[in-house]
């Protein structure tokens, strides 16, 4: 029933229409939050000197996952990521650009 009046009224499903208010909300959905997470761990995995954490973010740096991530966002692989880059990804997925 929910469903007929927001069709209605807006032109949306329920579905369709939490994306643009998180949007205008400036929040992520899951799957760029978990990406955002991601790119924090991979920061603080880079900038720490010890020799394990640094052989750790090489390993992952070479596979095909790490590739896959900083090819989404347009970035390079060791670049600090910002919040910014993730909203930029999140904001031309809802709007279709």
């Amino acid at each position: 029933m929910l469903e007929q009046y927001l069709w209605k009224i807006f032109g949306y499903f329920k579905w369709e229409l939490v994306k643009e208010i998180q949007l205008l909300c400036q929040r992520l959905d899951f799957i760029h939050v978990v990406d955002k997470c991601k790119f924090s761990f991979l920061n603080k995995l880079c900038m720490n000197c010890f020799n394990g954490t640094l052989h750790a973010f090489l390993f992952f740096k070479r596979s095909i996952a790490a590739r896959k991530l900083y090819t989404k966002y347009d970035v390079i692989i060791g670049d600090f990521v910002s919040y910014s880059a993730v909203f930029y990804d999140f904001n031309n997925c809802v709007l279709g650009n």
